[in-house]
């Protein structure tokens, strides 16, 4: 239906996303969805100290931007891609100004979720909820301080738990760009389901960015390549 109704002009990507059904109390979600590995690692969190707050006026915006711009640098870091161009591209789609403009025009619908260690804050998650879904929109995380705390099990968990309580269908856990992502989102027994995105927009600009983005991602594997054989070569001799 939307695929006949979009204008030819509209950008579209397909992609699949993963979504967790919440038919059930939470007690049934826990205990038949989620993993003995979620389970466990909750309650670590727990025993681990690691407190989660939950606020939809927009006051945890800032906790959050700071775990999301560690994770760009991260992210970065991890895919080998310069972290010029990263910080760049993170700064353009995603700034702490949108974060703060959906926060508040969206108010109760909008909730930032944040793990907090020690007094410092280790993860967080933005979620959206309309209708009987709730979406989970955008994570970041400092992952030295949340590491084998079991804070991002702890997080989605209580996520899902108010989604249950307030008597959500669904919890879409949204799109996943690697492999460790999709695999850590099937622990809480999500599915995969088949999405499309589009894109209205005044000036097309996301088609032209993708282009650019994948192109430089291509350079960058180019040159790593070569600089591999590079080194290849060198030792042979």
């Amino acid at each position: 239906m939307w695929a006949s109704a979009v204008p030819s002009t509209v950008y579209c990507v397909a992609r699949t996303a993963q979504v967790l059904d919440l038919c059930g109390s939470f007690s049934s979600v826990w205990s038949k969805q989620f993993t003995g590995k979620v389970r466990s690692n909750c309650r670590k969190a727990e025993r681990r100290g690691v407190v989660v707050e939950s606020d939809s006026t927009g006051r945890l915006i800032p906790a959050f931007d700071i775990l999301y711009r560690s994770s760009v640098d991260r992210w970065a870091q991890e895919r080998g891609y310069p972290l010029t161009l990263m910080r760049w591209l993170a700064q353009r789609q995603h700034p702490q100004k949108k974060f703060a403009t959906v926060a508040r025009r969206l108010a109760e619908c909008c909730t930032v979720w944040i793990a907090w260690r020690q007094g410092e804050p280790i993860a967080g998650i933005i979620n959206l909820t309309r209708g009987p879904r709730v979406t989970y929109w955008r994570g970041a995380m400092d992952k030295e301080r949340s590491r084998g705390t079991g804070a991002n099990e702890l997080l989605h968990r209580c996520a899902i738990e108010a989604a249950c309580a307030g008597e959500r269908q669904s919890y879409d856990f949204g799109l996943s760009q690697t492999a460790d992502l999709k695999r850590f989102k099937g622990t809480f027994g999500a599915g995969e389901v088949p999405v499309h995105i589009y894109y209205f927009e005044r000036f097309p600009t996301v088609a032209t960015e993708t282009k650019c983005y994948d192109a430089a991602k291509q350079s960058v594997r180019a040159a790593m390549r070569l600089t591999h054989t590079g080194r290849l070569s060198q030792g042979a001799r």
